[in-house]
């Protein structure tokens, strides 16, 4: 193919640049490597990529820089001076260029000139009236619903290394985001076991082309942390800011402010005052609990926020943590005694919605379900601010709740409520949890076929989304409406399924629960040896 490269013309299969009539031949080595970075404009090419994709071996760094200084000599004005090969200190190498492809148009004298000219001046003229049209018509129109923003404000945030103070900071940061309730946050930890992080990146652009993706590293590095953030989009334009400081919660600031200005969010400089401790000693440990917790180690997580509270009684952060690692032990009256607390510290607006989201689960797991109802609808109810991501993630649980109650009409009303203003682009798991509790109700009103319908609708958005826990409920649900069809084979057969997934997920619950529905199947069918 033949591209436009700024002022140039060049051709990837023959290497051959055309710049002022000039033929400039690359050798094999150079176009394989110009090649690559024409791939990956504007991209930040380390060094390992380079030898991993271009040269697929090892060789020494001082070989990659002179294949690349040679590169410049060839492409570049001024080689000492590069404009579009630009080195990037301690990270690598991006191509700074405008890159089209050229089509065959592109590369012949174009014939009958006047004819074409008037050709494109009658085609804009029509595009300009139509358009003038189309908004006239809008206008006049003046739909109701307005535009869907919350694709456009999407983030997963990821960090390639393991160690606590790389982990706990991308927990940081997604704390200090999350405060926000115009932006919906994805977390790597999310991620089902049977994608690798790139197919999960890949799935969730699907997803929402919007999505960007935020990776973060940090290192302390001669008495300075450096945290390196960068944000992908979809497009795979990709900036990249380093922030160093001696001091860490200088340099999560400045990372913070970048982030909130890149997504164009507010940003209150009050906010991240109550997010972030002031204390180096107290940073320090709230990272190590944010790790332990990401990883399921409740226990030291429990410690580490105990500590932080004890140093400091008003850091609001610690008590959300420490209250959903009691959530998580089953320590449930010690979780909402710490959200009490929570609610009534100064700045707690800040973490509002999350909190009352997990309080909303505390009263169900209490199995105090009309608080849990009351709770929800009268948030619901008063609110104002809160984005429409986090009200769908309110009404789902407000669902469950309903049918808790046997208030299953309720139910039906909100699950269609919800249905009919969700998609499975923008909203693929409300939209499975939503399936997920119509055929529940469907079930329940003895309508099994309409229940089926729906249940398998949820099942195969879990196996899209490759939420495998999700898919082997589903095939539960499946094989106890399937035992009301009278098809108990059917029932045997999806409870074997979900017994294997939930084997391989190593889920001791979802065993348990799927042998107790299997065992009396089975000796119903006389299998009793295989009960």
């Amino acid at each position: 193919m033949q591209y436009k490269i700024n002022d140039f013309s060049y051709d990837d299969e023959s290497g051959k640049f055309i710049k002022n009539d000039n033929e400039i031949q690359l050798t094999k080595a150079q176009k394989k490597l110009f090649n690559y970075f024409i791939a990956n404009p504007k991209i930040i090419l380390s060094k390992q990529q380079l030898m991993d994709d271009v040269w697929g071996r090892v060789i020494t760094e001082n070989s990659i820089e002179k294949a690349i200084s040679k590169l410049r000599l060839c492409i570049e004005e001024d080689a000492i001076n590069p404009k579009m090969l630009i080195t990037h200190f301690g990270h690598g190498v991006s191509l700074e260029a405008d890159i089209a492809p050229l089509n065959v148009a592109d590369k012949k004298d174009v014939k009958n000139t006047n004819n074409a000219k008037l050709l494109i001046v009658t085609v804009a003229t029509f595009a300009v009236l139509l358009a003038v049209v189309s908004i006239l018509y809008l206008n006049k129109l003046k739909p109701n619903t307005s535009t869907d923003k919350d694709s456009q404000t999407v983030a997963l945030l990821m960090t390639d290394n393991d160690d606590w103070l790389s982990s706990g900071s991308v927990a940081l940061l997604q704390q200090i985001m999350l405060a926000n309730d115009k932006l919906l946050i994805k977390n790597k930890q999310d991620k089902p076991e049977n994608l690798n992080a790139k197919q999960y990146i890949e799935y969730q652009w699907k997803l929402s082309p919007n999505l960007k993706i935020i990776k973060s590293k940090v290192e302390y590095k001669q008495g300075l942390f450096n945290i390196t953030i960068s944000i992908t989009d979809a497009k795979q334009k990709k900036q990249t800011h380093v922030f160093a400081d001696k001091n860490y919660n200088i340099a999560i600031k400045q990372a913070s402010q970048w982030l909130f200005k890149s997504f164009k969010l507010d940003n209150k400089q009050q906010d991240l005052t109550t997010l972030l401790p002031q204390s180096n000693f107290i940073m320090e440990i709230y990272l190590r609990g944010l790790e332990k917790l990401s990883k399921g180690e409740l226990k030291a997580a429990s410690s580490y926020f105990d500590i932080c509270i004890n140093e400091n009684p008003n850091f609001l952060p610690a008590y959300l943590n420490l209250a959903r690692v009691k959530s998580k032990q089953e320590d449930l009256n010690d979780a909402m005694s710490l959200l009490d607390t929570l609610s009534q510290l100064s700045g707690f607006s800040t973490i509002k919605t999350e909190a009352q989201i997990l309080k909303a689960r505390l009263y169900m797991q209490l199995n105090q379900q009309d608080k849990a109802k009351n709770y929800l609808e009268n948030i619901l109810a008063k609110n104002t601010t809160i984005n429409k991501q986090k009200i769908h993630k309110m009404q789902s649980l407000l669902i469950s709740i309903y049918i808790n109650l046997n208030k299953n009409q309720e139910a039906l009303n909100l699950v269609e409520k919800l249905e009919s203003g969700l998609d499975e682009k923008h909203y693929p798991e409300l939209l499975r949890s939503v399936y997920y509790n119509k055929a529940r109700i469907m079930q329940v009103f003895d309508k099994y076929q309409e229940a089926k319908k729906y249940v398998i609708k949820s099942k195969d958005l879990s196996n899209k989304l490759g939420d495998l826990l999700a898919e082997s409920t589903a095939f539960r649900l499946l094989a106890s409406i399937s035992k009301n069809l009278g098809n108990e084979n059917d029932a045997i057969l999806y409870l074997d399924h979900a017994l294997a997934i939930s084997k391989s997920l190593k889920d001791d619950i979802g065993v348990a629960k799927t042998i107790s529905f299997l065992v009396p199947n089975l000796i119903s069918k006389g299998k009793f040896s295989d009960s």
